[in-house]
C-alpha cells in the first residue's frame, strides 16, 4: 500500500483516436462478410460490447482506487489516535 500524506491526482491522458468513415469500403465489407469472404467478420466485437466492457473496466478501476483511500483515511486516523492517546493520557 502506498501512503503518502500530500497526494496529487495524476492528470489524465488524453486520447483521441481519429476516426474515418468511407461509406463506400463499409458497404464492401459488410457484403464480404454476408458472403463470409472475411475470416474475422463474426470474431470483431460490436461497438456496445466494446463500451459496455471499458465502462466496466473504468468502474473497477475507480472502486480500486476508492479502497486504497478509504484504507488510507483509517490508517491516518489510527495514527491520530495513538498520539492523541500518548500525548493526553500518558
Amino acid at each position: 500500500m502506498n501512503l503518502s500524506f500530500f497526494r496529487l491526482p495524476k492528470p489524465r491522458q488524453f486520447r483521441y483516436p481519429p476516426r474515418y468513415f468511407d461509406e463506400e469500403k463499409e458497404r464492401l465489407e459488410q457484403r464480404k462478410r454476408e458472403l463470409g469472404l472475411l475470416a474475422g467478420g463474426d470474431r470483431e466485437e460490436p461497438f456496445s460490447a466494446r463500451l459496455s466492457h471499458e465502462w466496466r473496466r473504468q468502474r473497477r478501476k475507480e472502486d480500486d482506487r476508492l479502497k486504497a483511500r478509504r484504507n488510507s483515511l483509517l490508517i491516518y486516523l489510527f495514527i491520530l489516535a495513538i498520539l492523541v492517546y500518548f500525548i493526553f493520557f500518558a
